[in-house]
């Protein structure tokens, strides 16, 4: 079997991005509740969040990936192309999204510079939330089971194969996805690298880039964040 493999992740996903996560919606309650003002979203892919979100706040989106976007924008969305890093609006916002993992993307200087850049263009009283996990604690090698989506013409089967650095600070996931497409049927894979972080490490992280913790949940219904929780949601305030 010939497998095509792609050292990008999003060269496959951006594809099928919206066939893949369109119908995760368990965040979105969270995000209705929780949010203020005016809203910004980073890393918003094709605009999962952002066009719910729309219909009760002024929110708009920032991404680097191309594909994406142009999704994004045959939903109506108001969106920037750039590095969220580095790009900047000259506004400010009170409240500012990095949903579902996308923080993992960036490693622990990486991260700083994300959040430092989005203090600038956070209000004074306003709130960044990010939704994260802990570090996963995966088995080195060992095949896993993703998900499976299928429709009329399409089907996806993804599994991933996780291996640590010897710091165990950076994860290498390679994906494997078996793609049934219009009757065609062709195996791929890419690699997607994470980036997790303690409890601990995060923040010193919010620290140096100057926010505090406001409150920590382990899920999306608001519950308290204990050892046990499978998800780490942090909302940050700016340290004035």
């Amino acid at each position: 079997m010939i497998i095509m493999h792609r050292k990008d992740i999003y060269e496959i996903e951006e594809k099928y991005y919206d066939f893949l996560y369109g119908d995760f919606n368990e965040d979105i309650n969270f995000y209705y509740k929780i949010c203020k003002g005016r809203v910004l979203e980073l890393m918003c892919g094709t605009g999962r969040i952002t066009k719910p979100l729309s219909k009760m706040f002024e929110i708009e989106g920032i991404d680097i990936n191309d594909k994406m976007l142009e999704k994004a924008f045959e939903k109506k969305l108001k969106c920037y192309k750039g590095d969220v890093k580095t790009f900047y609006l000259n506004k400010k916002y009170d409240t500012i999204i990095i949903p579902l993992n996308s923080i993992l993307l960036f490693d622990s200087l990486e991260k700083v510079k994300v959040l430092k850049n989005s203090f600038s263009m956070l209000e004074d009283d306003g709130i960044l939330i990010i939704d994260t996990l802990p570090p996963p604690q995966l088995e080195e090698y060992l095949l896993y089971f993703g998900d499976h989506k299928f429709s009329d013409d399409l089907e996806i089967w993804r599994f991933f194969i996780p291996e640590y650095s010897s710091d165990m600070k950076r994860l290498k996931l390679i994906y494997i996805y078996d793609i049934f497409e219009k009757g065609h049927y062709r195996r791929e894979s890419a690699d997607l690298i994470l980036y997790p972080e303690d409890f601990d490490s995060y923040k010193h992280i919010f620290e140096d880039a100057g926010f505090k913790i406001i409150n920590i949940y382990g899920d999306y219904n608001f519950s308290d964040y204990d050892e046990e929780s499978q998800k780490m949601i942090f909302v940050l305030g700016k340290r004035i």
